[in-house]
């Protein structure tokens, strides 16, 4: 009798976990679970990591004026001061101010289903194509209303993967002369693309390796949506808009902190909705895109004025 009561309750244990573990997933909590309880995550140096954990948003859920919907990748131009985002709905590029304000909203000609963009150096940008997984060069100068991506340099890969989850983020890393891009899912992988931005000109060779090493390919996060480097090159940041999550890695793979896209976390009086881009200043001041057209502005703690 008492063994089958033990069997009992530990059957009952069991099926606790079980329906505990559903509804952990159903409600997207894994990942933020996982990065929560992580021993020593945040334990590293200022020098090296941007500290995700001391930021607090500044600016919370600004709808773009001029924009309705489908807004998704993200950059920042160093040179002008102003973030360029892409909506993959219009196929069509808008540039905004760094408070969040739209100051233009330029057409693209000959692509359908554009969802990153990443300035390189002066009017020269990188977008990414995820219907026909393809990467583009394009030019964007100051009086420019329409890009026509007829003939600019184009690569396009073979991935084997579905048509809607290919390329979904792109970033220029200066420091290391790389395109990095991201696929969204199955499976999650960055790409480190050198030579492409100088073969336009003819002047080096193209290489594509993927850069997924150690515990960085033990990815917890759900989905790819951008990525984008640290100030200095170091670091590595992945943004993941299901498991609302923006998490900051070194060159090694290892994790080195994140911040939470969930109510109550950061300042946040709700829960980013469906970040689709990412973009760090030179002030190390992150800006953030949702789906439908939703802006954001996080500052680390000891930066805000």
């Amino acid at each position: 009798m008492k063994a089958m009561l033990h069997l009992g309750k530990l059957q009952i244990s069991i099926l606790f976990l079980l329906l505990f573990s559903l509804v952990i997933y159903a409600a997207r909590l894994e990942a933020l679970l996982w990065y929560s309880i992580k021993p020593g995550f945040s334990a590293v140096s200022p020098h090296t990591s941007l500290e995700l954990g001391r930021y607090t948003v500044t600016i919370d859920a600004l709808p773009i004026s001029g924009v309705d919907s489908d807004l998704s990748g993200l950059t920042y131009n160093h040179e002008t001061g102003t973030l360029f985002s892409v909506i993959n709905g219009q196929s069509s590029i808008v540039e905004l101010s760094a408070s969040g304000d739209l100051i233009r909203k330029i057409a693209l000609q000959g692509v359908k289903d554009v969802e990153g963009i990443t300035h390189i150096r002066g009017h020269h940008y990188a977008i990414v194509d995820e219907a026909e997984h393809r990467l583009m060069l394009i030019e964007i100068r100051p009086d420019s209303l329409s890009v026509d991506i007829t003939d600019v340099p184009q690569l396009k890969l073979d991935l084997n993967i579905r048509r809607n989850k290919s390329f979904e983020g792109v970033s220029w890393d200066e420091h290391h002369q790389r395109l990095l891009v991201v696929t969204e899912r199955n499976p999650l992988r960055v790409l480190q693309i050198t030579g492409f931005v100088e073969q336009a000109n003819g002047k080096d060779q193209l290489s594509v390796t993927e850069v997924t090493p150690g515990r960085f390919n033990r990815l917890a996060l759900r989905d790819l949506s951008s990525v984008t480097h640290g100030p200095h090159g170091d670091t590595m940041l992945l943004l993941s808009h299901e498991s609302r999550l923006l998490a900051e890695y070194d060159a090694d793979g290892k994790l080195l902190g994140s911040l939470n896209l969930w109510r109550g976390f950061h300042g946040l009086s709700a829960n980013i909705p469906q970040a689709e881009g990412v973009a760090i200043d030179a002030d190390s001041r992150i800006y953030i895109t949702s789906e439908p057209n939703l802006f954001y502005v996080f500052e680390k703690a000891t930066a805000m004025h």
